[in-house]
């Protein structure tokens, strides 16, 4: 599939992301090999000489891919920056103005937490680390969400260590999308739903300090 566009790419990540969250043999499958599993379970075979590989976000670890463009994928990246109905939440805008402005794009892999804060204007907990990975023509990126059980430990000991601190522990105002992370999003029994998981895995996973 010499011909792939990363707006392919990212259609079948969407789907995989959603599976990850539904079956765990999965992610270690997609671990250990993940160019075959894209090509047994997601019908998407890599071109020749292109390795895909696997990282993992957790609550306060988070990766910023810069993704390699082909030349198609360039033209309809600036079709995509001219729409001004063209939606996107955070993860997009960090994605587009990376690839539209070198300084900073620069600034993003020198000190990753100051251009996010710069970008958003919202304070990163002492606690987070971005690491940020570029694609070539040969290296491609998947980021694998926060295991869910895992995310809320980590943000129960961030939270702890935050209030501790003095800082504020509330998280509800860092839904980049709309999502939030009030009790709605949660079942009766305390349990995610599936619409709650596929919007806590959509919305910012950059979590906050006030």
């Amino acid at each position: 599939m010499d011909n792939l566009t990363y707006a392919t790419r990212q259609a079948i990540y969407e789907c995989l992301i959603f599976r990850l969250t539904e079956e765990p043999e999965l992610r270690a499958a997609l671990l250990r090999n993940p160019n075959q599993v894209l090509a047994e379970e997601m019908g998407l075979p890599l071109p020749d000489g292109v390795e895909l590989r696997v990282v993992e976000d957790t609550a306060l670890q988070h990766h910023v891919v810069i993704p390699w463009l082909s030349v198609v994928d360039q033209a309809e990246a600036v079709a995509e920056a001219a729409d001004p109905l063209a939606d996107e939440d955070e993860e997009e805008a960090v994605v587009r103005r990376a690839l539209q402005d070198e300084g900073f794009k620069q600034r993003l892999v020198v000190n990753p937490k100051a251009a996010l804060e710069d970008l958003f204007g919202f304070c990163l907990p002492a606690g987070a680390a971005i690491t940020v990975l570029e694609e070539t023509p040969q290296t491609w990126y998947f980021v694998c969400p926060p295991q869910l059980d895992l995310v809320v430990d980590e943000l129960e000991d961030w939270e702890l260590e935050a209030v501790a601190g003095g800082a504020s522990s509330s998280l509800c105002n860092c839904g980049g999308n709309g999502a939030g992370c009030n009790g709605s999003n949660y079942g009766g029994n305390g349990t995610f739903s599936i619409r709650s998981r596929s919007q806590l895995l959509r919305r910012s996973r950059y979590p906050i300090c006030h």
